[in-house]
């Protein structure tokens, strides 16, 4: 009979750790995604976090748990972990699903040319003429450019002596081409007298650019440029 009960026993204990065993999981009552929206440079990665609230009251966090798409992978490409990398220009959608329950998160990336200009003004003699280099970098790495102005004026004591516009075709054959890939550097060299063989030693140069990069965004750059060299 003690034996009977023993056996009965044990048999009500692994009926009940069965019971708790099976008892479900808490349910999922909805999904987030979080993490930075806005971008402007290409290539950047940042990791994604999608958290579930459960009827339990806990959210969980469930990122490598949850499956991850994109709507457009030239924008922003998302791997199977969350991480997402900048790939182009543009809006995409990030969506998460896990336990039935989905949840989405707009990527806005903004890519624009960065556009630096810089120059080198010298004086030069037998004959007098002033001469400049000028240098256009596109820094962003990102998107490409297009020069559709360039002109440079050279002031002595407030006064106006030369100015040079350049045409489309000058400034091709003068920088090898008028557009500029993401990340190139080019330099346009100029010189000239002054009318008079005035001297050029205190002189400045005023240098105006106008361009347009790959994704249609119109930039303008000035640069007052004081002496910088006596090549005489």
């Amino acid at each position: 009979m003690r034996r009977s009960l023993a056996g009965l026993t044990v048999a009500v204990l692994i009926a009940g750790l069965a019971v708790r065993c099976m008892k479900p999981s808490p349910g999922v009552n909805g999904l987030t995604i979080a993490g930075t929206a806005t971008f402007t440079h290409k290539g950047v990665v940042v990791q994604l976090t999608a958290t579930a609230a459960l009827d339990s009251g806990a959210p969980e966090d469930v990122t490598t748990k949850t499956t991850w798409t994109t709507s457009d992978a030239t924008i922003v490409a998302v791997s199977s972990t969350g991480a997402i990398t900048t790939v182009g220009n543009g809006t995409a959608t990030i969506t998460g699903n896990y336990s039935g329950k989905s949840a989405t998160l707009a990527i806005v990336v903004t890519l624009k040319a960065d556009v630096a200009l810089s120059s080198y003004l010298e004086r030069r003699c037998n004959p007098k003429r002033a001469a400049i280099a000028i240098t256009l970098t596109e820094n962003s790495g990102d998107v490409g450019f297009t020069v559709s102005s360039l002109s440079v004026s050279f002031v002595l004591f407030g006064a106006s002596k030369a100015f040079k516009s350049f045409s489309a075709a000058e400034l091709a054959a003068m920088f090898g081409s008028t557009h500029f890939t993401a990340g190139q550097s080019k330099v346009l060299f100029y010189e000239t007298p002054y009318p008079g063989g005035v001297e050029t030693e205190d002189s400045n140069a005023i240098i105006d650019v106008s361009l347009t990069d790959d994704l249609g965004h119109a930039v303008t750059l000035t640069r007052n440029d004081t002496f910088d060299h006596d090549g005489c």
